[in-house]
């Protein structure tokens, strides 16, 4: 257990990277995250995330943020399927203001081949020595989508459902931000189809976000798609998870299998 300078008792959340904590100070309970992204403020303004309740600088120099603390629980996986999910996407990717406020920070977009190019400098030895991902990642790079930079928006980039969090009022909220970046929507919005939604559900889906589902559209979420797949195992090989990391190839290879005449 850590103390902070302000005397609030800091406990490390279990299963984060040793910058998120459990924070008490009497009766009082916080979400205290160390160094976090200058957006968490903007996007709990917007009620995206759970209410900034302070910042500041300790002796050490760290920065702490608490936010309100959330009683309830991380969303399963069958429970991606709700469609408050879709709503607090929605509000992300049009609020202009997050744009303004990250490209304040000096942030330049990411288009789909500089996506493409991290994952691959993040894990390129596994990918070489794995026939199937070297496959798909050598068509992925053949076949990059359109990407207009002046429609780029704030994606959280890892709306995995571990991000989530549902309160005791049932209202959700999405987590850890330091993932956050200028780029596509269908960063967020295909992970999430490849990982949790029904292929024979996605239109419905699609609809209720606002999305039409043109052939165009859906060549472009099975190309993110497959990136959200790339961008676990990159993750999962560098925490050195194995089981994980099989888990998303799997998934990948499933989800390759079910489009492959498209």
């Amino acid at each position: 257990m850590l103390q902070s300078d302000e005397n609030w008792q800091l406990t490390p959340v279990k299963g984060s990277t040793g910058n998120t904590f459990y924070g008490t100070l009497g009766s009082q309970q916080a979400f205290i995250k160390r160094n976090a992204t200058p957006l968490l403020a903007a996007v709990a303004r917007e009620e995206i995330a759970p209410k900034l309740l302070w910042s500041r600088r300790t002796r050490t120099g760290d920065t702490l943020s608490a936010q309100e603390w959330i009683n309830g629980g991380v969303l399963t996986s069958a429970e991606m399927t709700d469609n408050q999910i879709n709503i607090v996407l929605g509000k992300l990717h049009r609020s202009r203001n997050l744009v303004d406020t990250f490209m304040k920070m000096g942030n330049l977009a990411f288009g789909p081949t500089e996506l493409l190019n991290d994952c691959y400098q993040d894990s390129h030895e596994n990918i070489e020595k794995n026939s199937f991902l070297k496959n798909i990642f050598d068509k992925m790079r053949d076949d990059i989508p359109p990407f207009d930079v002046r429609e780029s928006v704030v994606v959280h980039g890892d709306v995995n459902h571990k991000n989530w969090i549902r309160s005791n009022t049932q209202k959700i909220y999405l987590v850890d931000w330091e993932t956050a970046m200028l780029a596509d929507p269908l960063v967020d919005v295909s992970h999430i189809l490849s990982h949790y939604i029904d292929p024979r559900n996605w239109n419905t889906w699609l609809v209720y976000s606002g999305y039409k589902l043109r052939p165009e559209l859906l060549k472009s979420i099975l190309w993110y798609g497959q990136l959200s797949f790339f961008r676990q195992i990159a993750l999962y090989f560098k925490e050195d998870d194995i089981y994980r990391v099989n888990r998303e190839i799997y998934g990948l290879r499933k989800f390759c299998e079910a489009f492959e005449n498209i």
